[in-house]
């Protein structure tokens, strides 16, 4: 008896494992309008996992955000079409995240061109003004479990984003 009863818990926990991986991914079609919403086409956004372990800090150009569907009827996800621009030198682990953060300019051949990628809500952070950004999920009070609610970056990272943002936009004025 004791035997089934740890073999029981043994597979509830690795049951509940993907669970936590992907809290925020699907959601109903109201939820995924909300953070459609709150992700501006042209806005910087992180993609961190603060639960994971050896998980780099990403920082995203969006441009464009739009609700996908997904396999299981009356669930969506928030799919985003950008770039990643610049990454944390070190991954963390659950636990490890302290700022400052060191980052540097995504140039994998694998991740620097453009993608498409669902979210989860739980691990993507959107702009809130100065260096601030603020987990989605908890903006849009969803219940999700995370260990950092808001990602600073550094100035002079946020220095270089504008730069390029502001070069990105007089090349597009030029060429109209």
């Amino acid at each position: 008896m004791h035997r089934i009863s740890i073999l029981i818990v043994s597979f509830v926990l690795i049951g509940s494992l993907p669970c936590l991986a992907d809290q925020l991914q699907w959601n109903s079609h109201g939820v995924c309008e909300r953070a459609v919403r709150a992700i501006k086409p042209e806005s910087i956004i992180i993609s961190y996992c603060s639960l994971a372990d050896n998980e780099y800090v990403e920082v995203w150009l969006v441009k464009k955000v739009g609700v996908a569907n997904t396999s299981t009827k009356g669930l969506f996800e928030v799919s985003i079409f950008g770039k990643r621009l610049y990454k944390s030198k070190k991954a963390f682990s659950s636990g490890e995240y302290r700022e400052p953060v060191d980052y540097i300019e995504s140039k994998d051949d694998r991740h620097s061109g453009w993608f498409v990628e669902g979210i989860d809500l739980a691990y993507v952070y959107i702009h809130m003004g100065d260096n601030s950004f603020r987990c989605l999920g908890k903006l849009l009070e969803l219940e999700c479990l995370v260990e950092l609610e808001t990602i600073k970056l550094p100035d002079n990272l946020v220095k270089k984003i504008t730069d390029r943002k502001n070069a990105r936009r007089r090349i597009k004025f030029q060429l109209i």
